[in-house]
């Protein structure tokens, strides 16, 4: 009797749950997604044990108020549970590419294909961030062709440029996906041409000494 009786009351909890999904899928189809947060917590809270699916349509409503790291969290707690869940993985690289962190992007897919080697999803996504990495380089090379006198690929001349700007973000972009990839040498050019770009910024103060520490500590293995 009491095995029974425990078995109803989480067929209930179960069922309650699966309301609750549901309700929030409604939610979530309608754009109302603070609404389906809601709706996907309390299928979560109120489930007799982890449900994968919860926890990564939980992840896809955060996706949509952009808060990447929640929906990070959630979706790799659907990771945690199923580890062949490819919608996870993919979710999880996408919210990694909204915080323009690629190599995280790339570790999770990476994962991914560990558990699902032959997945088609995961491999196309991952060529998307190797390209993306790729076209950043060629952005800065195209943009050096076409504005600056000489090719002269300087801290100063991309100051003087009308393109600074963009000169800017990129270089940003592209060191800070060389650090996250431990490619420090590469890192460390690209934050000694921004220092020198903005020689009292203290941010690009920061970044050069925290590459420079980094590049020490791994030339000395």
């Amino acid at each position: 009797m009491e095995k029974s009786g425990k078995h109803n009351n989480e067929s209930e909890r179960m069922n309650k749950s699966e309301k609750y999904k549901s309700d929030g899928t409604k939610a979530y189809k309608n754009k109302e997604y603070k609404k389906a947060i809601d709706l996907y917590t309390k299928a979560i809270n109120n489930s007799p044990f982890k449900n994968s699916i919860y926890y990564n349509n939980r992840a896809a409503a955060y996706m949509m108020i952009t808060k990447y790291e929640k929906a990070i969290n959630d979706a790799t707690e659907a990771i945690k549970n199923d580890r062949n869940y490819i919608s996870a993985y993919k979710r999880t690289a996408t919210c990694y590419l909204q915080l323009n962190k690629l190599n995280s992007a790339e570790e999770i897919l990476k994962s991914g294909l560990n558990s699902c080697p032959e997945n088609s999803e995961l491999i196309e996504k991952l060529k998307k961030i190797d390209d993306c990495i790729f076209h950043i380089s060629t952005s800065i090379n195209k943009l050096c062709d076409l504005v600056l006198e000489n090719d002269n690929c300087s801290a100063d001349s991309y100051k003087k440029s009308d393109f600074c700007d963009l000169f800017t973000v990129l270089l940003k972009t592209r060191a800070k996906n060389y650090m996250d990839g431990k490619y420090y040498d590469e890192a460390y050019a690209d934050y000694n041409t921004l220092y020198n770009m903005y020689p009292s910024d203290s941010e690009m103060e920061r970044n050069l000494k925290k590459v420079k520490i980094f590049k020490k500590l791994f030339s000395e293995k």
